[in-house]
């Protein structure tokens, strides 16, 4: 069994967007740029960092994709101007499985300081995955792992788990690594940012970056050959 990547989308300290405008991927350790919140709900004003980055991430993997634009858009009428809603009227079945390498910490650590209830929300590492499935009409599965090395494999082969057993057709899978916390100055540094891929079963008439699947060994490969990882596995796909 096999499925295709559509979409690819990333933010790093170098450039933010999707594999077909952009023409190079890299994540360092260099500082991250601030997140645009306009394309990402008016929920997204009160998010933490950690966040804002999945969420920015996923629209542009999406987006990547054809699958952010929404011609049913609703329109509210009310008071004297007319509003475009965030809310899609058709649910999607696309699910998304996270790696990260320490999530909302650095939220965790600000809330236990100050117990404010805007922090609250956003004291869980799965927070942001309801916020995303909620803007983007998304109802498929949705977790946050511990990736076990920063752009291993681990999501792309639990995004196949998920396709290949039946419960959707659609994954979106990736990383999200914001900055260490604050509060610990000595925690290990790790490559920032967000990188998600769009998975899918069937693609139609739709174009792929290529197809993935299990080799007989477990391991996975990219239209034929094995890859050792997402970077590895985004230069692979820009070739085509």
């Amino acid at each position: 069994m096999e499925a295709h990547i559509t979409g690819i989308g990333w933010v790093t300290s170098k450039n933010s967007g999707g594999l077909k405008e952009l023409d190079t991927f890299e994540m360092t350790t260099d500082p991250l740029p601030d997140i645009p919140i306009a394309d990402l709900g008016p929920a997204a004003r009160r998010m933490d960092a950690y966040s804002r980055l999945g969420m920015s991430g996923i629209r542009h993997a999406l987006r990547d994709a054809g699958l952010v634009e929404r011609p049913e858009l609703k329109v509210s009428t009310k008071g004297t101007k007319n509003t475009k809603t965030d809310s899609y009227e058709k649910k999607r079945n696309i699910g998304i499985v996270t790696a990260t390498q320490y999530a909302c910490l650095d939220t965790d650590v600000a809330y236990h300081g100050t117990a404010g209830p805007a922090l609250f929300s956003y004291t869980l590492p799965n927070t942001f995955l309801g916020e995303a499935a909620i803007h983007f009409g998304l109802t498929g599965p949705t977790y946050v792992i511990n990736g076990r090395t920063p752009l291993d494999t681990g999501v792309l082969e639990m995004a196949l788990d998920s396709i290949f057993f039946g419960e959707t057709d659609m994954m979106l899978c990736g990383v999200v690594n914001p900055p260490p916390p604050r509060a610990l100055p000595d925690a290990p540094p790790v490559s920032l940012g967000a990188l998600f891929f769009v998975v899918e079963r069937q693609t139609g008439e739709k174009p792929s970056y290529g197809s993935v699947r299990f080799n007989t060994k477990g391991s996975i490969e990219f239209d034929g050959s094995e890859i050792g990882g997402l970077a590895e596995l985004v230069h692979q796909c820009r070739k085509r």
